[in-house]
């Protein structure tokens, strides 16, 4: 998956990075989880997204991300 992509499901889940980033399973201080989401999404890595958060992204697109979760994020 390209750091596009991932920025795209983001959006499209309406979700901030500090919010993606729990609902990804990243954990610590929220600006520290924000932060590492753009180094994920950002246009300037030429890095690939790693295969387990690409699987959980694209499998959020598809289905959503599960009402616990997004619980825990938004707090």
């Amino acid at each position: 998956m390209t750091p596009e992509r991932l920025k795209m499901i983001q959006k499209k889940l309406k979700m901030s990075a500090a919010e993606f980033g729990i609902a990804l399973g990243y954990s610590g201080e929220r600006a520290t989880i924000a932060a590492s989401v753009r180094r994920l999404t950002g246009s300037k890595t030429d890095r690939a997204v790693p295969e387990k958060v690409a699987r959980l992204a694209a499998m959020y697109e598809l289905h959503g991300v599960p009402a616990d979760i997004v619980k825990r994020a938004s707090k």
